[in-house]
């Protein structure tokens, strides 16, 4: 699988959970108000995880983190926007198991850091690149610096 499709899933994911975050602040009206808070918690952790999975393709296994993100995504955000559109907590039996899906992610994320500065940084940010190079002029030696963009 092209690791850059993790960019396109969290692309849907980001629309998903702008417009149900939104949907949650403005337009959902729970008999109980204590949904409202689900409702919120949901839209929390899609929004938060939906922003990992842009980093997915830069991972040593970005099927893997982003898989789990995305399924954490579906089983948790899902089952909470579930429960408190229906307000009713039966519905939350698959709750956890997003909720391991989002653990299991990050330790694979923690476990696998050895990406390079360059693949953080392309694209974003400015890159100075330091180039030492020996100069022979008189037995001196000079330091070269070269900005890269």
């Amino acid at each position: 699988m092209d690791p850059q499709v993790w960019h396109k899933v969290a692309a849907i994911s980001g629309v998903a959970a702008l417009g149900l975050g939104t949907y949650g602040a403005h337009v959902f009206k729970p008999q109980n108000p204590a949904y409202k808070e689900v409702w919120h918690t949901a839209s929390l952790y899609h929004l938060v995880h939906t922003a990992a999975l842009v980093a997915a393709p830069i991972t040593k296994h970005p099927t893997v983190f982003g898989g789990l993100l995305t399924t954490g995504i579906l089983a948790f955000s899902g089952t909470c926007y579930t429960v408190a559109l229906l307000e009713d907590r039966k519905h939350s039996t698959l709750a956890p198991f997003g909720g391991f899906a989002f653990i299991a992610a990050w330790v694979v994320r923690d476990l696998e850091i050895s990406v390079s500065t360059d693949d953080v940084l392309k694209g974003f940010l400015l890159t100075v690149e330091l180039d030492s190079m020996s100069l022979a002029e008189g037995g001196k030696s000079k330091t070269l610096y070269n900005i890269v963009f």
